[in-house]
């Protein structure tokens, strides 16, 4: 798909060097053709370009933080390998007793210690896991590198669609400062050709034949 977008826009630069547009030193002038009163043309180099949808494409933001997600997954299929430390406490506070009959008759009462208090601390270490934490490893890895590939080709898809949208204005530009000039080259004509028929020299069908 890549190559085919960029013959594409090989041929578009081929046609854009044939109709003689200035692309000098990967500038060009946006919107060409204007009339009175609009916002005024650009001067847009590729490199600007490519920052500009690195900045602001959503696509590539979404690729990042897809590329962000991995590198995380990554991080914490390596925390396997390491040492776990859990620590636990627990205070309570228990209330005398009191025993009696069915009938609640020929009550006793009981004292009890009030308060009691548990710490524990637990430490774990993986000694043998059958390789399930290096192949989680290495699958995050390679979720990691596929995420890097993905985001590298739609930068590049991106990139050269884009390219290629500009390289499309600066071939209309030129077309259009071609027409502009033939149109004008016309009218001189016309208007020679109109003194001429004036003085009797060419006759009315010669201005409108042409």
């Amino acid at each position: 798909m890549i190559q085919s977008l960029l013959l594409q826009r090989v041929r578009r630069v081929l046609a854009c060097l044939v109709l003689a547009v200035p692309f000098v030193g990967g500038h060009a002038q946006v919107a060409p053709a204007r009339p009175s009163g609009s916002s005024p043309a650009v001067a847009l180099s590729a490199d600007s370009l490519f920052r500009l949808i690195d900045e602001r494409s959503r696509v590539l933001k979404l690729r990042a933080l897809q590329v962000a997600d991995a590198d995380e997954g990554a991080t914490v299929a390596r925390t396997a390998r390491l040492p776990q430390l859990n620590a636990s406490l627990y205070v309570g506070y228990l209330g005398n007793g009191y025993l009696t009959d069915r009938n609640f008759s020929n009550g006793l009462g009981i004292t009890n210690p009030h308060s009691h208090d548990n710490f524990a601390i637990e430490a774990l270490q993986v000694i043998y896991s059958g390789g399930a934490i290096t192949g989680a490893v290495r699958l995050a890895d390679l979720n990691r590198r596929m995420a890097l590939l993905d985001s590298d080709e739609s930068r590049q898809q991106v990139r050269l669609l884009m390219l290629g949208w500009l390289i499309d204005l600066h071939c209309h530009g030129g077309q259009a400062r071609v027409i502009a000039d033939n149109i004008a080259l016309a009218e001189e004509v016309l208007a020679t050709m109109r003194a001429r028929y004036a003085e009797g020299v060419v006759l009315e069908n010669d201005i409108t034949r042409y």
